[in-house]
């Protein structure tokens, strides 16, 4: 089962897509991707993203 965890803040955005083992329950499962968006309405916003072999950063 694919899960995607958000944790959002006053200003960011965090995020994992994790697949979970239905044989292994507590483990948390394998980390598939993950990424943010940081300082949200700040005037220099920042994202990133890191899934397989690729990673991604950017000010925006």
């Amino acid at each position: 089962m694919l899960v995607l965890v958000l944790n959002p803040g006053s200003s960011s955005l965090k995020y994992s897509v994790r697949r979970l083992d239905s044989g292994k329950p507590g483990t948390g499962g394998q980390e598939l991707a993950r990424g943010a968006i940081e300082r949200i309405g700040e005037g220099r916003g920042r994202r990133s993203h890191r899934g397989g072999l690729s990673h991604k950063r950017s000010n925006t």
